[in-house]
């Protein structure tokens, strides 16, 4: 299938993606981040993105438009995740929580979380007016090298979206860009899973201490 090239600044482009991903397909794009790839939040987003990532063993950061949508997928947060909310979303910050049971295991490859992240992106949060979240991931297969411009994106990954969606950027390659910040928030104390976008002095003044690494 041929690939569409649409924008992240026209509003009418990404009413074509809302309905690109609600019609089962995944979409390849710019972010607030690193180029990554989006799918319906759903099993079936699930099944379609480990086809393409050739991957089936981690589940994928979920995309919310507004802070208060994290309790579509939990039931409470601590103090200090909530805090970490207020200061840093929308940003670069991923949050893993425990799912409640209305989320579906298979969503989360039988792991009883969810990574969650509000983008500092204006054409993510109107596509986020419009479907309530949505799944992304690094554009890259498993394991390989993550892909800084629509050039170096695997052709795999490529023939397998049906719209690629850049804003200003265009797709060029910027190497300040770098993936999101999660943080571990399931267990009694906070831990760093990966160091990326957000500094971690910064997230350490918001809770008042020091915090775990994994």
């Amino acid at each position: 299938m041929k690939n569409k090239f649409l924008s992240w600044d026209n509003p009418q482009h990404v009413e074509k993606v809302v309905q690109i991903l609600q019609k089962g397909g995944a979409v390849l794009g710019s972010s607030d981040t690193v180029l990554g790839l989006l799918a319906e939040v759903s099993r079936e987003g699930v099944t379609l993105l480990n086809n393409i990532k050739e991957r089936a063993d981690k589940p994928y950061i979920v995309l919310i438009g507004e802070k208060g949508r994290i309790f579509d997928f939990t039931e409470s947060v601590s103090f200090e995740v909530q805090a970490l909310i207020d200061a840093c979303w929308p940003g670069p910050l991923t949050l893993i929580v425990k799912t409640h049971k209305l989320v579906p295991s298979d969503m989360t490859q039988g792991q009883g979380t969810v990574a969650i992240r509000m983008p500092q992106h204006a054409g993510i949060l109107m596509l986020l007016h419009m479907i309530p979240a949505v799944f992304s991931t690094s554009a890259n297969k498993s394991g390989a090298p993550v892909a800084y411009s629509i050039a170096e994106v695997d052709p795999h990954i490529i023939k397998n979206t049906q719209a690629i969606i850049v804003d200003d950027s265009k797709g060029c390659v910027n190497l300040e860009v770098k993936p999101s910040t999660i943080i571990d928030c399931t267990g009694p104390e906070l831990k760093i899973v990966r160091e990326g976008a957000y500094p971690i002095q910064t997230i350490e003044k918001i809770i008042g201490k020091k915090i775990a690494r994994q």
